[in-house]
């Protein structure tokens, strides 16, 4: 990336439609108020390499952000970068201002913990789910609302079990594909799961060597932890060598990238399975589905730009929920500490609030996961359209989420 390029993504600042309120609280009939005086939230988001994550940190903070205090709305910041440099720039953004918090994808948690910790500024990480992402022992101020890789693998592990897999393991050949595969190497064996193919892939070789390999060696389930580019370029690989095994993926699976970019062949989507954190909580689908209303109304509705059975699908708002709920916890947490800085940390472990699906939120001292280990769910493509899968007891009756 040229120097010229990467100034003008971080120089990308797009503040939330606020406006100023007055000293009584009033916003003057306006959409959206801020409260006077109260730190921005600053938001870091890998808008050139993982458009669909930067959009759902973006909205979902936003979306948090207003009315997250009796006095208006928190002020929300979103920063555009891509590399760890740029998420630094962020961070150190962040300690500038003395933020309320800095939200990112978890890119470089060390370099940004060095640079927020001594400005007490909390972090709060919405997607990445590495195990040193959010490491208590590791970290005095990070924070994860996100599904952690290691339930996501042990739940995935036992979930494919009971098909006698004999898989093969690709992996994307960076941090968040390492620490992934590293959860789920040790989850097959657990499972006493074989693996006969083990391979680290980039965008540019691709996995067609890989997935050759693994063929001769007799695997018949590929699981893939990676971005999308990777699950595409992987699924494009085997099915247009004619094999078909049973496809698991990261989170990522999820991303429209995806079956956007196997438009041309739509029935090599259709089985796919991917492992994410829970759309609906065990309250039922009322609270998620008055948060998408919200959400919708915002924002309208993304439509992913193909259709399935004659109809147009549409993109759910789901992963837009753990920034919202980090706002919201961050706001709460504000207003309980009555300040920024130092105060607002302490009073992180003893907040809880409720979250946009009807799950509570919250942190202990020594625990920075904001999402349970049993919230995980597998989602599974019939056409183009997911819905949770039917043979898992823990997932049974779980609801399918409107797609068009």
């Amino acid at each position: 990336m040229s120097n010229g390029v990467r100034a003008a993504l971080v120089a990308v600042l797009l503040a939330a439609p606020l406006a100023a309120c007055s000293s009584g609280g009033g916003c003057g009939g306006a959409k959206s108020c801020s409260a006077p005086g109260v730190p921005p939230v600053v938001v870091a988001v890998p808008r050139a390499t993982a458009p669909w994550v930067a959009d759902f940190m973006t909205h979902g903070a936003q979306l948090g952000a207003k009315g997250a205090l009796k006095s208006g709305d928190v002020p929300v910041e979103v920063v555009a970068g891509d590399t760890a440099s740029d998420v630094a720039t962020a961070a150190r953004k962040a300690a500038a201002e003395h933020a309320l918090a800095l939200i990112t994808d978890g890119t470089a948690t060390d370099a940004v913990d060095a640079i927020t910790e001594p400005a007490n500024v909390p972090v709060f990480v919405v997607f990445d789910g590495g195990a040193n992402a959010a490491d208590a022992a590791r970290f005095k101020h990070v924070y994860r609302i996100a599904p952690a890789d290691h339930p996501m693998a042990i739940h995935l592990a036992d979930y494919v079990s009971g098909h006698h897999p004999k898989v093969a393991l690709i992996v994307e050949a960076s941090p968040y594909g390492r620490d992934g595969a590293a959860q789920l190497r040790a989850a097959f064996a657990r499972d006493s799961i074989p693996v006969l193919a083990d391979a680290e892939v980039t965008s540019s070789v691709g996995a067609a060597p890989a997935l050759v390999a693994a063929r001769r060696k007799g695997a018949d389930t590929v699981v893939v932890w990676g971005s999308a580019p990777i699950i595409a370029q992987t699924i494009q690989a085997a099915r247009g060598a004619g094999w078909a095994p049973s496809f698991y993926t990261s989170p990522d699976g999820e991303d429209p990238y995806v079956r956007r970019q196997l438009a041309q062949h739509p029935d090599w989507i259709d089985g796919l399975t991917f492992v994410s954190g829970r759309i609906t909580s065990e309250q039922g689908p009322k609270p998620y589905d008055a948060w998408r209303a919200a959400y919708t109304k915002l924002f309208g509705v993304e439509k992913l730009g193909l259709t399935d059975g004659g109809r147009e699908v549409t993109v759910p708002p789901t992963w837009a929920q753990y920034p919202y709920d980090a706002v919201k916890l961050i706001a709460a947490a504000y207003e309980n500490a009555g300040g920024a800085g130092a105060p607002l940390v302490s009073a992180l472990d003893t907040t809880v609030i409720t979250g946009a699906n009807g799950d509570e939120r919250g942190f202990t001292d020594g625990n920075r996961e904001g999402v349970i280990g049993d919230d995980v769910c597998f989602e599974r493509f019939h056409g183009l359209r997911f819905a949770p899968v039917t043979d898992d007891v823990l997932l049974q009756g779980l609801p399918t989420v409107d797609q068009g």
